[in-house]
């Protein structure tokens, strides 16, 4: 074990051991000073410790060193304290900071993001930094040590520091250490006392190792992981390796474990080692003790292996794991959770345990809102439980190794990981993303050989022992050469597992082709060429800034098409905002630019891109992930005979413990429902008879509701919905009758207005603009400000990235080119009124004709005709559709069409059709950057009431779609450049903006820089027809008993939500 890599630390160790130049944080020869070699977390528990409290804080040999600590902090390295841990320096007057934290975030300095360019300067020259700008923390802490930790081994553990530190104990100068993102440890054991004892360090925010280091992520630094003492006898276990692959039937177990122990005593010493393996279920199935003597100064290396027949694999679906027991010494005692599988490149396919798996992925980054890169285990915890939640099977640590705990919740609830190593120079040129000269790039320099080399090593020795890693990764938009090519000989000298490496493309130093937001049409090209002999996974796809993820089904249809596309990572995992409040106290979420002055360089909100928001609650395309990666197919074979196709998408996880709960719904009210066993195995399909009596109304729509329950989930006991799915039985087409009016209207005209009258309502029309200028009923008004035509919408961020206000600023402000060419008032036999409409829409030169018909009952009928001009060529429509404004004490919306959650034409799936109930205010959800937002679509009817249950309902022939907030366009960003905006800065209107649509193009999502909304999801520009109805109703209006069903979601307990799966 790390043999081909100890010689030349060894010799850097030796050659600074003495004393601190304060050279060695620009020099990047220098990785480290004197730290312990990396090594798999091998903590000692005593055989009387509670053995089944497998965490290291639950041992004696183990102190935290968490918490308050004195600091200082300077701004640029030559005003640092010098001589502040030797003894009698008074540090009384420093003070106090937090550990684990970032300095920024606590108070000292600034918290910067950017994307790709470095903080510390815009013409990079490494391995220099600023010295005018490098702002260094100095921290000191006293502690108190009994004999037990003075006459055995003591490690000191830094979990991350970024990004370089200095460390002295009791006075004197310990080692030095870079790379923020692996541990960094020292033995201290030399230096000890009884008694008290004082620990200083220095870290520096910048070293030669930031230019490894400038990852799309808030840049931040400090102590942002567990420090901590543990102790071990001077003769101890320093490594494992274990091997637990598969035969080649994948049926057995192959157990290979690998001790390594060091004798650190002056004597020889005499050692027996026992090793025991129990399987899940806690049998044993591996006992062997081995004698050994170890010299003095001496490392040696003892082998077990056995094979354990017909094992209990490990995947994600079914994460079996082991217990491992390693006992050595005077009742020394190691615990591991290890997995048997097996990872392989066979026929362009990735195969775990045998079986090519789909990798329904995301791109993680270490990120809290309020402790920056410092997560809590609950925050990971629930990162973990969340993802598992939505289907999500695997995980890029990008772009770093995340906090070790990460890695053991990945082999307890089951996800797949690519262990990613700490380094990205984007800055001096990417491979893909940004020209460079290779000749001048650091990747190709041989000087900076043992930087790249000593953060890929460090990344599989601490984590080459977990079942979850599945592949690694040799860093992120990196530039490509010689480095990298001897860092991919260095994995794959160590280990069978495949390495991705997105920066070398096609070359042979990756074993996946891993490109980053590749096209659905290059994908498909890739998979149907035969001569490429690796599969593609897309490190990084489906850009979720803001209002996105659109079309992602689209992508899986392919996946699921070719066996060579393998699937890929969303980025990312959660927005990067940062909690701030305003001066009044509202929170919202800061992004880049909001901290510091307006001179420093930021990449704005490139950072909020989460599936989920900042403190983990869902973003409303999370919905859509969850639905596109379940494990879970139903089509419809035949509606009659009530045949259904289920298809069981895992690879090795059988439906067996399942349930497959239906429901008939007509019209929205559940009329039959039941609940089926589907055992199918693995990947199985089969044609089942779901039992409904196919009798339905035949004015009623009809669908079938399927929600697969199981009950043996990793992240949540009791019964948990992991798929659903809807399929349509019955759609009777909806036509607008002719409006009839058993009580007759009364039309009356003045020059400048029309009045339509009956009984104690009114409507009332501008003769002059041809705009409906009034809806009462009785003493109420309803309407607050009259429709206009509509092709517009908020930009999204992907909108901003596409220049879609430049490209479609023609439709922005059209509506107010319009010019009256025809209004006309006629009275109808039926006894209705009928008010033609005719505009030209001079910017675009267009007509747009819209006839209104108002009946007795105070119903009015608009049937909307756009008609481009033939002569014009024209960019896409935004959005088809009407915009107008109602009184604000409408504030309870019910709808049938799809929910409850937002969704658009190309984000819909998820969103099952059925009948919901919303507050008004809550339907717009609040994007971190204000935008688009809140849209409903296939929607049948829609009610707004106020407290007392009076209000207007809008019917659709057959749908519409629809917005409604208290929110303006222009309260939002439209303008060229993107603004920085927030939440607090959206003030709620006294009223209810409402659109009611024909449709709006879809939200994309492909990337968020370039790429435009998929052509199928774009409104051309051509003509457009539909009609809605707009009614009076009252609380006794409600059709019993299917107007006041709600057809409700529930969680994964069965709890009816509206918004959130997991609690």
């Amino acid at each position: 074990m790390k043999r081909l890599f100890v010689p030349i630390i060894f010799l850097l160790a030796c050659k600074l051991t003495f004393g601190q130049t304060f050279k060695e944080f620009m020099d990047p020869s220098i990785v480290g000073v004197n730290k312990v070699l990396p090594h798999d977390r091998v903590f000692v528990f005593e055989q009387n410790e509670k053995l089944e409290h497998l965490e290291y804080p639950s041992s004696e040999n183990y102190q935290s060193l968490n918490g308050q600590w004195s600091f200082k902090w300077v701004f640029k390295p030559a005003d640092r304290p010098l001589d502040f841990f030797r003894e009698g320096y008074d540090y009384s007057g420093w003070n106090q900071i937090n550990v684990p934290a970032n300095m920024e975030l606590e108070g000292y300095g600034v918290p910067i993001y950017l994307n790709h360019p470095y903080e510390f300067t815009r013409k990079p020259e490494p391995p220099k930094v600023p010295d005018h700008w490098n702002p260094v923390g100095s921290y000191i802490r006293e502690i108190e040590l009994d004999q037990h930790w003075v006459n055995e081994r003591t490690v000191i553990h830094f979990g991350s520091v970024k990004s370089a530190i200095y460390l002295w104990v009791n006075g004197a100068y310990v080692g030095y250490s870079q790379g923020s993102k692996t541990p960094t440890e020292w033995d201290i054991s030399h230096v000890l006392k009884e008694g008290k004892n004082t620990i200083a360090f220095q870290v520096f925010r910048f070293s030669d190792g930031s230019f490894l280091e400038c990852q799309d992520f808030w840049r931040l630094s400090g102590v942002q992981r567990d420090v901590y003492l543990y102790r071990t006898p001077k003769t101890f276990v320093s490594d494992l390796n274990v091997r637990a692959g598969l035969s080649s039937d994948y049926i057995n177990g192959v157990f290979d474990l690998e001790v390594e122990l060091e004798n650190k005593s002056e004597k020889k010493t005499s050692e027996s080692v026992s090793v025991s393996l129990r399987a899940p279920d806690g049998t044993e199935v591996y006992n062997e003790t081995k004698s050994l003597n170890i010299k003095a100064g001496a490392n040696l290396n003892v082998s077990f292996a056995t094979v354990v027949e017909a094992c209990m694999r490990w995947s994600a679906e079914v994460p079996n794991l082991y217990d491992l027991q390693i006992s050595y010494g005077n009742g020394k005692v190691i615990k591991k959770k290890i997995g048997f599988r097996s990872v392989e490149i066979k026929n362009a396919q990735m195969l775990v345990n045998g079986k090519a798996v789909l990798v329904k992925g995301a791109n993680r980054h270490e990120h809290d809102p309020t402790t920056g890169h410092y997560l809590t285990r609950e925050l990971m915890e629930k990162d973990a439980k969340l993802m598992k939640s939505l289907n999500i099977n695997a995980v890029r640590t990008s772009h770093y190794p995340n906090d070790p705990y990460w890695y053991d919740l990945c082999d307890q609830y089951g996800l797949y990981v690519v262990d990613e190593a700490n380094i990205e120079s984007h800055a001096l040129g990417a491979a893909k993303q940004r020209p460079y000269d290779a000749d001048k790039h650091i990747a190709n320099d041989p000087e900076w050989e043992l930087a790249h080399l000593d953060r890929v090593q460090r990344m599989y020795e601490r984590d080459k022992n977990h079942p979850s890693v599945i592949a690694w990764s040799l860093g992120n938009e990196c530039g490509d050469g010689i480095n990298f090519i001897k860092a991919y000989d260095w994995l794959k000298a160590q280990d069978s597992r495949p390495v991705m490496f997105e920066q070398a493309n096609l070359k042979t130093h990756t074993d996946i082709f891993a490109p980053m937001y590749m096209s659905l049409d290059d994908m498909v090209n890739y998979a149907k060429h035969n001569y490429h002999y690796r599969p593609l996974i897309q490190c990084e796809y489906a850009h979720a800034m803001g209002n996105s993820i659109g079309n992602l089904q689209d992508y899986w249809d392919a996946i699921e098409q070719y066996p060579k596309l393998q699937g890929g990572f969303i980025w990312d995992w959660v927005d990067q905002g940062m909690e701030a409040f305003t001066d009044s106290g509202e929170r919202y979420f800061a992004y880049g630019g909001d901290f510091g002055p307006d001179t420093l360089r930021n990449d704005n909100n490139f950072c909020i891109n989460g599936i989920v928001n900042p403190d983990r609650k869902l973003n409303p395309h999370a919905h859509e992930v969850r639905y596109v990666y379940q494990n879970f197919k139903a089509e419809l074979v035949n509606a009659q005979e009530g045949k259904v196709l289920i298809t069981n998408e895992f690879s090795f996880r059988s439906y067996e413990e399942m349930e497959l709960v239906w429901e008939v719904v007509a019209n929205g009210a559940v009329t039959e429902e039941g609940i089926l066993n589907v055992a199918l195995a693995p990947g199985a399909a089969e044609v089942i008879t779901v039992p409904f009596s196919k009798e339905w109304p035949a004015d009623k729509e009809v669908f079938l509701n399927l929600r697969l329950i199981s009950h043996q989930e990793t992240f949540q006991s009791g019964p948990v919905t992991i798929a659903e799915e809807q399929l349509l039985l019955e759609s009777p087409q909806k036509t607008q009758a002719p409006l009839m009016s058993k009580a007759k209207v009364r039309i009356k005209e003045t020059d400048n207005q029309v009045k339509i009258t009956s009984g104690d309502f009114e409507v009332a029309f501008d003769a002059n603009s041809g705009e409906l200028t009034n809806i009462q009923k009785g003493e109420k008004q309803f309407l607050v400000r009259s429709p206009q035509a509509d092709f517009w919408r908020v930009p999204t961020d992907n909108d901003y990235g596409n220049k879609m206000v430049a490209r479609l600023g023609v439709w922005k402000d059209a509506h107010k080119s319009k010019t009256l060419d025809e209004f006309e008032v006629t009275a109808t036999s039926r006894g209705t009124a009928k008010v033609s409409v005719r505009y030209t829409i001079e910017d675009v030169g267009a007509l747009l004709m819209l006839d209104y018909e108002v009946g007795g009952n105070g119903e009015i009928v608009l049937d909307y005709a756009y008609i481009t001009a033939p002569n014009r060529k024209l960019p896409e429509i935004p959005r088809v559709g009407m915009n107008l404004g109602l009184s604000g004490d409408l504030s309870q919306a019910k709808w049938y069409g799809r929910g409850p959650h937002e969704n658009y034409i190309d984000r819909k799936l998820s969103a099952k059709v059925g009948i919901y109930e919303a507050p008004v205010e809550d339907l717009y959800f609040q994007y971190i950057r204000p935008q688009e937002g809140g849209y409903r679509t296939d929607v049948r009817w829609l009610k707004l009431r106020d407290q007392e249950g009076n209000g207007l309902m809008v019917s659709g022939y057959p749908v519409f779609a629809f917005n409604a907030s208290y929110y303006e366009k222009e309260d939002f960003s439209s303008t060229v450049k993107k603004q920085r905006t927030h939440t607090t800065d959206l003030q709620k209107r006294d009223y209810i903006v409402l659109n009611i649509d024909y449709e709006q193009m879809g939200v994309g999502g492909d990337n968020s820089w370039r790429a435009h909304t998929h052509d199928e999801y774009k409104l051309q520009s051509q003509e457009y027809y539909y009609t809605t109805s707009l009614k009076f109703y009252t609380a006794e209006d409600e059709v019993k008993p299917e107007a006041d069903y709600v057809y409700e979601v529930k969680d994964w307990a069965g709890k009816p939500v509206m918004t959130e799966y997991y609690e």
